[in-house]
């Protein structure tokens, strides 16, 4: 087995440029209510971006530009090729426990609102309207309300990079810029296509840090 060397902090403010949606649980169904709240930390009920949620969202935006999947019986996943230039699994993981040959690299924490703008927490509520295409307007009962966390929220972004024997670190952070070059012209979260989402990771750096 490598040894591990050391690692590298990947670091970022994630701002928000239009409103975000990423799902929650909904404790109870209230009339009159939000059909669809954002996730919350259930002690402190901040809103927060979840480490599994960057992770994908980065991940697949890799696998966009470089255009690799598996098929698979239910539909098309995730890349499995361990040996790709694209290094998706070497950083991200290969999914197949069958095929994965070495250790995941990245670590992705969950992103906490920065202090000072908890003023964001209580979050938005935007209308959603389904038009019938013949009437020209809103269906009866096709509305719904999906919380939103507001334009101008930030959270802080951490990404931990395992290094091990014969790495490339440079190819690594390479990669990680890549991603977020493509999820700032895209979106994080839901309804991208919608407007939501839209992100500006700020004074993104890296650390290299010794064990």
């Amino acid at each position: 087995m490598k040894k591990l060397k050391h690692y590298i902090k990947c670091s970022s403010i994630i701002e928000l440029l239009t409103g975000m949606h990423i799902g929650g649980s909904k404790e109870a169904l209230k009339i009159g209510g939000i059909d669809n709240p954002v996730i919350r930390n259930p002690v402190t009920n901040m809103p927060y971006i979840p480490g599994s949620s960057l992770k994908g969202r980065l991940r697949m935006a890799l696998e966009l530009k470089h255009g690799e999947t598996t098929i698979e019986p239910k539909g098309v996943g995730p890349s499995q090729n361990q040996d790709s230039d694209s290094l998706i699994c070497k950083l991200f993981g290969n999914g197949s426990p069958k095929n994965t040959s070495e250790p995941t690299r990245l670590i992705i924490r969950d992103a906490n609102l920065v202090s000072g703008y908890e003023e964001f927490a209580q979050g938005e509520e935007k209308i959603e309207v389904k038009i019938d295409r013949e009437k020209l307007s809103a269906f009866q009962g096709g509305n719904r309300i999906q919380e939103r966390i507001a334009a101008g929220a930030k959270f802080n972004f951490e990404i931990m990079i395992r290094i091990f024997e014969d790495d490339l670190e440079d190819k690594f952070k390479n990669k990680i810029k890549e991603a977020i070059k493509i999820v700032e012209l895209e979106f994080l979260g839901g309804s991208g296509s919608r407007g939501y989402g839209q992100v500006k990771f700020e004074e993104l750096k890296f650390e290299k840090i010794d064990i």
